[in-house]
């Protein structure tokens, strides 16, 4: 799905790319749960394990220690089959609605990380409404966020747009195309930063890349400009590099992250797109003028 903004939360330096990878959830719970996909698989970082409601409305409730919390992650999920999906939070002992309707865009099933005005919470939730099949969670997360200390631009291949799939297509003996498999599917990409102040990256970055080197975390790379978001692991070890200016230093992050196979929506766009058209996903025309790149003036 996207990075989205609590409303009315201005954030800090936006183009700053945002890490989500502390998780401050102790202890979750459901309405009602399959037998084999229990409220509890939403706290593990297998994708596969999934928490399944039996009935309509359903409400994941997370709880933790009164603690700062600063996002709230959503990721391997079929949310975009709810009907509706209100998302909550709890301070002290009263809930707030954070978004009342978490899945009116972007359509898709990839992560969600909803970058909230910090400050001190018990708890997070959701409330699902829907009247089809049972959509599903796999994993739900909250803490702070690690905020980038520089931007980044040039040369980064979004992640959301680069795709990694691995396919055995299917050739007769006379060499007619007979069908494409795909073993397994991903999205990747690079993150790169320089001119980062050695001790900054002591303190903040490295207790990162140690929880990065065996579980996997949210990323939106550019909140203000896109409303990509990947939820991955990394595929290698990071080796940051000393720069020779002052004391800055240079590092890179290679991330593998998951992907359902399903199309990102809006991918091609930015959030100033979405911003002078806030209804576009109702408006077919638009969407084709808009892949057309043949935008009227707002």
């Amino acid at each position: 799905m996207a990075v989205m903004f609590e409303n009315g939360y201005t954030l800090p330096d936006p183009n700053h790319a945002r890490i989500g990878w502390q998780d401050a959830i102790e202890s979750i719970s459901a309405t009602s749960a399959e037998s084999a996909q229990p409220a509890s698989s939403a706290l593990t970082y297998q994708t596969y394990e999934r928490w399944r409601p039996t009935s309509s409305p359903a409400t994941l409730t997370a709880s933790f220690s009164a603690q700062t919390i600063e996002y709230i992650g959503i990721a391997a999920h079929t949310l975009r089959i709810a009907d509706s999906v209100t998302l909550e939070v709890r301070q002290g002992s009263t809930w707030t609605p954070v978004t009342t309707d978490l899945v009116s865009w972007p359509q898709d099933n990839e992560a969600i990380m909803v970058l909230i005005e910090p400050r001190q919470l018990t708890g997070v939730r959701l409330t699902i409404e829907y009247s089809g099949d049972a959509p599903t969670v796999g994993k739900m997360a909250a803490g702070k966020v690690l905020a980038m200390r520089r931007p980044f631009y040039s040369g980064h291949a979004p992640g959301m747009l680069s795709r990694s799939t691995r396919r055995q297509p299917s050739v007769s003996e006379g060499g007619e195309w007979l069908g494409n498999t795909v073993i397994r599917q991903a999205r990747s990409t690079t993150l790169s930063w320089e001119h980062i102040e050695a001790n900054w990256y002591r303190i903040n970055v490295d207790p990162f890349v140690q929880h990065a080197r065996g579980k996997p975390f949210f990323v939106a790379w550019n909140p203000l400009r896109f409303t990509d978001c990947l939820y991955g692991m990394l595929t290698g070890d990071v080796s940051p590099q000393n720069m020779g200016i002052r004391d800055y230093m240079a590092f890179s992050i290679d991330v593998r992250a998951y992907s359902d196979g399903t199309e990102p929506w809006l991918s091609a766009f930015g959030r100033d797109v979405i911003d002078v058209y806030p209804n576009m996903g109702d408006e077919a025309d638009i969407i084709d003028v808009a892949m057309n790149k043949e935008w009227p003036a707002a």
